[in-house]
């Protein structure tokens, strides 16, 4: 986790998101929402097997 501030002026700042559910055995399933992003994560695939 890093926190930025700003103080003064403008600041662009490109950030990398990158899920770790299951403590990293499950891939995540990240998909668009309205005010951002979901991500899931299961042992059952979205199509519904395991």
């Amino acid at each position: 986790m890093r926190i930025v501030e700003e103080v003064s002026g403008t600041l662009r700042l490109n950030v990398r998101i990158a899920p770790r559910l299951d403590f990293g055995e499950v891939k995540p399933w990240i998909h668009a929402c309205s005010g951002g992003y979901v991500a899931v994560g299961s042992k059952v695939d979205r199509h519904g097997g395991t």
